[in-house]
């Protein structure tokens, strides 16, 4: 391990092991290059689950090194086995120029980070309302389009659609979370909290969402149905929202 504290005492207990694994492999590979990292995700949520989560990490380097990427994908088995994904890998320029491009995915991380080694590079970002307005109308756009052709491409198989609308509940949560930080309301910290936040501050249902994230409706074109209603609407309510 470099110099940097290691600091994993804020994750659940069962992670710490793997994520001790993860900094301490980074820290070899990239020694001095490596200024932080960081989890972000499920593992810094109650909805936390050792047998479900995978956890998430963004490592952050002064300069882009291919080599040491290089030697981090011989170790990706290792990493897989321990349910880490491999770490998104930034520099603190692309991290400050990307703001305007991925405000969305960084809002993500800051709310739900821990930082494990190095500096916290992610707790004082800063977003124009536009951009995540903009990439808020974009995301679900995008979701309606992958919905309604995943539709299609399930050819008749309704045990394809619930897969498809797990999919993207995950990109719909980022969007809620968006929606929040527009409204200045602060983000609950459960997916079930999430939803029902929703719920109340846009005044839309969401039961096609909550069923999909408590995996209690069918897999069938009724239940699709319902989600693909529910995107639509926040869509249209996205649309509407000035920022």
């Amino acid at each position: 391990m470099s110099e940097m504290t290691l600091n994993v005492g804020e994750l659940p207990e069962p992670a710490r092991g793997p994520v001790t694994e993860l900094a301490a492999l980074l820290a070899r590979l990239a020694g001095p290059n490596l200024t932080g990292l960081a989890v972000f995700g499920a593992i810094a949520t109650q909805d936390y689950s050792p047998a479900a989560t995978l956890v998430r990490s963004v490592a952050v380097l002064k300069g882009m090194d291919l080599l040491m990427l290089d030697q981090l994908r011989r170790c990706g088995m290792r990493l897989g086995r321990r349910r880490l994904q491999a770490p998104l890998i930034m520099t603190p320029a692309y991290i400050d120029q990307s703001r305007d491009s991925f405000p969305l995915e960084f809002l993500e991380i800051q709310q739900t980070h821990v930082t494990v080694l190095g500096d916290d590079v992610f707790s004082l970002l800063t977003f124009d309302p536009r951009d995540v307005r903009l990439q808020a109308e974009r995301e679900l756009k995008r979701a309606l389009i992958n919905l309604r052709q995943g539709l299609l491409a399930s050819a008749g198989k309704d045990k394809l659609l619930a897969p498809l609308c797990r999919d993207a509940l995950t990109q719909i949560l980022r969007v809620l979370r968006g929606i929040f930080w527009l409204k200045s309301v602060d983000c609950p910290p459960t997916q079930q909290g999430i939803l029902l936040g929703a719920r109340d501050l846009t005044q839309i249902g969401l039961s096609g969402l909550a069923e999909v994230a408590q995996d209690a409706g069918r897999s069938d074109f009724i239940s699709f149905q319902r989600f693909y209603r529910d995107v639509e609407r926040l869509s249209d309510y996205v649309n509407r929202t000035d920022a």
